[in-house]
């Protein structure tokens, strides 16, 4: 039984990496959104203890967490970088020189019909 060459799984996961990176795009805004609102309050209710407790709540986690989604938006590589690192990883020596072999077998089998059938031709025609 024949096995496929790239696993399916594989090319389910590249289409999945498309939306992983525009989730954490998307948590990158609205951590720096929860971060900028949360500035605003401690500057605005200074003098509320309460106030500016829960504003440094919502900065410590949400800066730790912009910063990772942040990171994992800029290091997830695009479909298109995925499929060419896909078909990078295939590319060997050994596979270009079987392609190379196979074409030159083709080409060199091509050209033996054509010679024969010319041949034929003239033999018919004499």
């Amino acid at each position: 039984m024949s096995e496929p060459i790239v696993s399916p799984w594989l090319i389910y996961f590249i289409n999945l990496v498309e939306h992983i990176s525009f989730v954490s795009f998307f948590g990158t805004l609205i951590c720096i959104g929860l971060c900028f609102i949360s500035g605003c309050i401690k500057h605005d209710f200074h003098r509320d203890s309460d106030a500016v407790s829960e504003a440094n709540t919502v900065i410590k986690w949400a800066l730790p967490t912009g910063i990772v989604c942040l990171l994992l938006t800029i290091l997830i590589p695009s479909k298109e970088t995925c499929y060419q690192m896909l078909v990078a990883s295939y590319v060997t020596p050994e596979t270009i020189n079987a392609t190379i072999d196979g074409s030159e077998n083709i080409a060199k089998r091509a050209l033996d019909l054509i010679t024969d059938s010319v041949i034929k031709i003239i033999k018919e025609i004499n």
